[in-house]
């Protein structure tokens, strides 16, 4: 019946099905000692010697149908053996249930070796201790592993000795021999186990072995939601290939084994020799690193390694890249005198490896990415963390920056912005009238601008390059792109009749080239005879102007919307390389609206946001500064002096910070102290600092005088403040009458979260339940929604399981989960005889998958408790 079922169901779907399907069930038990006794486990009846065994060893030897569930009672298993029959499912006596966030029953212990030999094997739910452990080693290329899941289950207690190798053959979960000389660079380290899954499980060590060591994946592997505490490597990945996402992962107290005072020490995670052929992206988000560490000298948390060029056995990278965001890094204690990392990247492989290190959290302003050849080079390149709270100037110290600079016209300056990588400083600001005119008489724009370079440590502009139709110039931003310094600015300027400069409608970008003059309402400029790109984001609303982080690869928009009541400026925050790869089309990831008049201080005067000048803006990690004042020549200057405010909000929370009011002495006795321009920059220590821009020099003799305020130190410490959120509902009970699914949502309130939630579905009744989808799950969203479906069945009149939603640095929230039938349960058993329904999954193939990933379609089965089978068609959620 099940064939049937399944295949007219599939036959629909896309034509074809496999005809192995069986809904042959199996028990693993202690007290299967007796052929021919009959066991009663979980609701149904088993034979000893049939379909019961005494261990894992003796039901493979009695060779069990292909793509089986096999439960495994509690007890506690030493034999070893060998799993060599494919799409088997063994369900351990705490099968779905989660290790961290809910009490186990007794467990289905497992102390002897079992070894994984076929495709589709799930181990979910077991206790592994003493010298229990997980291998495969026989895997090749051309026989390769597909579909293992290892799911729900404890790891503690170890027994397994650790070698002094630095790792590779001594792991409790070890799928694969770790190639490390030459022979990596060949195919016989590749394609060797493909769609590998570790979720949910709990790994607790001391200094024994590695926890998990995966060598030659390939397809997609997920390594998420583990807790692991102590041991040597937590996860060590060699000779693969493929998407590795490593995501919503608890790592504490690793890397810190006793091997970590030599040269072969441990690390979080240890990625070697990868990346040989194909495409590789590391996606290793969303995790807690606390108190973690690496190998004696750097002591990273992360390490990847791809060998020496010099000894022959160096592995290019190819096509990868490393994506590690939401992170947070915290009571890192081994250190370095010098440097303190936390991903360690040979120079070697860097060059070739693509690194997106924005939206880190830490608590240390030291800690630092590298890219290095070793402790002894000269020439290595140290990338800081960008702590991404909020800057206050009140608690800084202000020191002189840079002092009476010469632009490269004697205006006013608009704006500035500095260039990371060398100190350079590049302003804006508009013609003088001589070369104005020159200019309109040309373009038509009656005023143009002027971008300068200034050099580091210089006063003077070393060149300049002219602007029209780029408006009054009141912001402006740089950053590198392939290498060069590109300017952001307000461009596409219209000229209304009678106007005496342009407005502007769209930020442009484009490479500052020296001594070259530029028409903003064009897509390219020539000088030289070359010709370059000018590229443009047009997101409506007048006097746009954008500001970068590049540290967090923000971008954000700023315009006014001077006719709406109430007035509003409108701050827009996009990904940076989102822009520069797409331009107009970018994606906007939020929008904050500022009214004019709100949040006003207790300053006597003060009416708040827009009540004096905009003078600018800056974005850096969470927070948009804005900057508003005039200077001592404007009649409403407070008490004629220097009148400078900054304006914070909180764009991912869109909430308002502060307010505040300069009223330092340097500031005070400028003349005229009109503020132009705001920026958040890091210094040569690696800390972000509050950069002010002000006008000095009297008319005709302007110049720009720069002050730093810098965030106190106390010592390397930062706070980070652990995030939190609270749901709306403290259980959820979905109730229908029919088989259908009934569904029901959740909102989660965020009063501050470092990464996205992960939501895990467990407990006895976690096969019932999905989560269907998800609104707004972004770090920066203050609010999110889950969907929850609950699918019933004939017979079973309620169900129960748990819904647990993490983030980094949160404390778990756990909500109960209710599905509850209302129809006819057909005179429904008791509950002590009761016999419980299975449900499993096929894909369209007809291999059994544990849970269907989001958007998959496939075909869900279910055995009911009259031995009936139903089948479905099913779309996959969220696992």
């Amino acid at each position: 019946m099940i064939k049937k079922l399944v295949y007219a169901i599939t036959i629909a779907l896309c034509g074809s099905f496999a005809d192995s399907l069986s809904a042959t069930t199996y028990l693993v038990s202690p007290a299967a000692t007796t052929t021919g006794a009959t066991i009663y486990h979980n609701g149904s009846d088993f034979v000893v010697g049939t379909n019961a065994f005494a261990d894992i060893a003796t039901l493979m030897a009695a060779n069990p149908d292909p793509n089986s569930v096999v439960f495994v009672a509690a007890g506690s298993f030493s034999a070893n053996a060998t799993i060599s029959v494919e799409g088997l499912d063994f369900r351990g006596n705490n099968a779905f249930i989660d290790p961290r966030a809910q009490t186990r029953y007794t467990a289905s212990s497992i102390t002897g070796t079992i070894t994984v030999n076929a495709n589709n094997v799930t181990l979910n739910g077991f206790d592994f201790s003493n010298a229990g452990k997980v291998i495969n080693t026989a895997a090749t290329g051309s026989a390769p592993i597909a579909g293992f899941s290892f799911i729900f289950n404890s790891v503690a207690n170890s027994s397994i000795a650790r070698t002094s190798d630095g790792g590779g053959t001594s792991g409790f979960l070890r799928l694969g021999k770790v190639y490390t000389g030459a022979d990596a660079l060949n195919d016989v380290s590749q394609k060797r186990y493909k769609t590998v899954t570790v979720a949910h499980n709990s790994f607790t060590g001391d200094v024994g072995p590695d926890f998990v060591i995966l060598a030659g994946l390939f397809g997609t592997t997920n390594i998420f939601d583990n807790t692991f505490t102590g041991g040597a490597h937590a996860l060590h990945i060699a000779n693969s290939r493929g998407t590795i996402n490593i995501l919503n992962n608890n790592f504490t107290n690793c890397g810190n084994g006793s091997l970590n005072e030599s040269t072969k020490g441990d690390f979080a995670i240890r990625l070697y020799r990868n990346s040989l052929a194909g495409t590789t992206v590391y996606n290793i988000k969303h995790n807690d690193f606390n108190n973690c560490s690496g190998q004696q000298g750097l002591y990273p948390c992360i390490r990847l390694f791809q060998g020496n060029s010099d000894n022959g056995n160096y592995v290019t990278p190819k096509n990868a890249s490393i994506n590690l965001n939401y992170n947070v890094f915290r009571n890192k204690t081994k250190i370095h005198a010098d440097y303190n990392y936390l991903l360690y990247v040979d120079k070697e492989g860097g060059a070739d490896i693509n690194c997106d290190t924005r939206f880190n959290q830490t608590d240390n302003s030291g800690y630092q990415f590298a890219f290095v050849n070793s402790p002894s080079f000269d020439s290595r390149e140290r990338y800081y963390l960008d702590n991404t709270g909020r800057i206050k100037p009140k608690d800084c110290t202000i020191s002189l920056l840079k002092d009476a600079t010469t632009l490269g016209a004697a205006t006013v300056m608009q704006s500035f912005d500095f260039d990371t990588p060398t100190g350079d400083l590049y302003t804006i600001q508009i013609m003088g009238n001589a070369l104005a005119q020159q200019y309109y008489e040309t373009y038509g724009d009656p005023k143009g601008l002027v971008v300068s370079h200034i050099k580091a440590g210089k006063t003077t502009a070393a060149s300049t390059m002219n602007l029209v139709y780029g408006g009054h110039g009141s912001n402006m931003a740089i950053a590198r792109i392939d290498g060069k310094v590109y300017i952001f600015c307000g461009g596409k300027g219209t000229l209304a009749e009678g106007a005496t400069e342009t407005t502007i409608q769209a930020l442009v970008f484009f490479p500052y080239v020296a001594g070259a003059s530029v028409d903003l309402r064009q897509d390219s400029f020539t000088y030289n005879g070359k010709t370059y790109p000018i590229q443009y984001l047009d997101r409506s609303g007048s006097r746009s102007t954008p500001s970068i982080d590049e540290g967090n690869r923000l971008l954000c928009y700023r315009t006014r919307h001077g006719s709406a009541n109430p007035v509003y400026d409108s701050y827009r925050i996009f990904d940076l390389d989102d822009v520069i790869q797409n331009a107009n089309n970018a994606t906007m990831l939020k929008e904050i609206k500022i009214e004019q008049g709100s949040n006003p201080s207790s300053f006597s005067g003060d009416t708040g946001f827009m009540c004096y000048g905009h003078q600018g803006h800056a974005i850096n990690g969470d927070f948009v500064y804005v900057a508003e004042g005039m200077g001592t020549e404007h009649e409403d200057a407070i008490n004629g002096k220097s009148t400078v405010w900054v304006h914070v909000c909180n764009w991912r929370k869109n909430s308002f910070s502060y307010r505040y009011r300069f009223t330092q002495s340097e500031i005070l006795s400028l003349v005229p102290g009109e503020p132009e321009g705001v920026k958040v920059r890091r210094d040569e220590n690696g800390h972000a600092c509050l950069i002010l821009g002000l006008t000095k020099g009297s008319s005709g003799a302007r110049q720009a005088v720069f002050y730093k305020f810098t965030p106190p130190d106390d010592g390397v410490t930062l706070p980070l403040k652990q995030a939190s959120a609270s749901p709306d509902k403290a259980s959820l009970t979905m109730t229908t009458p029919t088989l259908d699914p009934a569904t029901a949502s959740l909102k989660l309130f965020n009063s501050y979260l470092n990464g996205e939630y992960t939501f895990t579905i467990s407990g006895e009744g976690a096969q019932q339940f999905e989560v269907t989808s998800v609104a707004n799950n972004a770090s920066y969203a203050a609010e999110t929604t889950v969907n929850i479906a609950y699918t019933p069945i004939e017979n079973i009149s309620q169900h129960q399981a748990y819904l647990r939603c993490s983030s980094p640095y949160m404390d778990d929230i756990v909500i109960p989960l209710t599905g509850r039938y209302a129809g006819d349960t057909h005179a429904e058993p008791s509950i002590a005889d009761k016999k419980v329904v299975d449900v499993v999954y096929y894909n369209l193939q007809g291999i059994r998958i544990i849970r269907p990933a989001k958007g998959e379609v496939c075909v869900k089965v279910s055995t009911l408790s009259d031995g009936s089978i139903q089948a479905s068609k099913f779309i996959g959620s969220f696992y």
